[in-house]
């Protein structure tokens, strides 16, 4: 009797510790907007309506760490969009479309496999170096998927950090014959208040390949303001043409007290395909935190667009014959 009672103390024990070194949490956003837009189709008709929010992309996931012993661990996350006005996926025909990875970390860095970020997306979105970490609307965030790719699949990631100084290389298997794999690199270089964000990565496509680069600037001032700006140069060759964008930002975080933090940026495109236009784009976000996790916000932006550009932005449904639009929303957003 008393081995049984020690048995299964110790497998309780056992079950404990394991329980306490193998960590999974459940996480989310959930970002939601009443959005008013003018000029949104051939009429140029204003709109009203509900939409995903302002920046904060809606979504649920798991993820997890484990302890292996020796510094090692192992980590993953699996991650779905959805879209909070309708209660449906963001992608369905992907079980995770956000996230879906595992990986082995440890004093070395870690290597991570599956779908996930790029390495440009890191650098803009992920850290910030973007005012907005990339702006949940087509006319703040265009540039998303058109200049460079958002995720990977089947990727292969590696991340480290030496003093102070984070560096990653990434590689995509394409899967296909004839057609090599995605890859690239990026490094963030802390230089006292100021801090210098480079990045490039290439998609490779059965005719040509996009190569994008990125040099980007974060300056912190005192008070907590921070000052932003990033150049990003895209050449695609995938249509068997080449087309070039040359993106400019420049903007600032400004909180004004610990509740109400105060946002501008400026983009500006330039793009040749051959033919040339360009895109310029203002948006301005005040955001008012109700408690730690959750916050109400004001955005507005204005877009005007010339050339090439026009065209490209005047897809059925959404611009008219005018060279420009104005927006505004209002908009909630809860982590948990």
């Amino acid at each position: 009797m008393k081995l049984s009672r020690d048995f299964l103390l110790g497998a309780a024990v056992l079950a404990a510790a394991q329980a306490a070194s193998a960590q999974a949490t459940l996480y989310g956003v959930i970002d939601t907007s009443l959005r008013f837009q003018s000029n949104t189709n051939t009429n140029t008709a204003s709109m009203s309506s509900l939409t995903p929010g302002a920046y904060g992309a809606s979504r649920w996931g798991v993820r997890g760490r484990e302890d292996l012993g020796g510094g090692l661990y192992a980590s993953f996350q699996l991650e779905q969009g959805f879209n909070p006005d309708t209660g449906t996926a963001f992608d369905a025909s992907r079980a995770f479309n956000r996230h879906a990875w595992v990986g082995l970390g440890g004093d070395w860095g870690r290597v991570t496999a599956g779908r996930q970020y790029s390495l440009v997306h890191e650098v803009l979105g992920m850290n910030m170096y973007d005012v907005l970490g990339v702006g949940g609307y087509d006319e703040t965030a265009w540039y998303v998927g058109s200049q460079y790719t958002l995720r990977n699949d089947n990727s292969l990631k590696y991340r480290h950090s030496v003093n102070g100084v984070e560096f990653g290389a990434m590689y995509a298997l394409s899967e296909q014959r004839g057609v090599g794999g995605s890859y690239g690199g990026m490094a963030m270089v802390p230089l006292g208040a100021l801090s210098l964000g480079l990045a490039h990565h290439t998609d490779e496509a059965a005719v040509g390949d996009r190569a994008t680069n990125l040099v980007a600037l974060k300056y912190k001032l005192a008070g907590g303001t921070t000052l932003h700006g990033y150049a990003m140069y895209t050449k695609d060759r995938r249509a068997g043409a080449d087309r070039k964008d040359r993106l400019y930002s420049l903007g600032a975080n400004y909180p004004l007290n610990e509740k109400v933090t105060l946002s501008g940026v400026v983009y500006r495109n330039l793009t040749e395909t051959p033919a040339s236009g360009a895109r310029s784009v203002v948006a301005v976000r005040g955001q008012y935190a109700l408690s730690r996790r959750t916050e109400v916000y004001v955005e507005a932006d204005r877009s005007r667009l010339s050339g090439v550009t026009l065209a490209a932005f005047n897809a059925p449904g959404k611009m008219g014959l005018d060279r420009s639009r104005s927006t505004v929303s209002v908009g909630i957003k809860h982590v948990f």
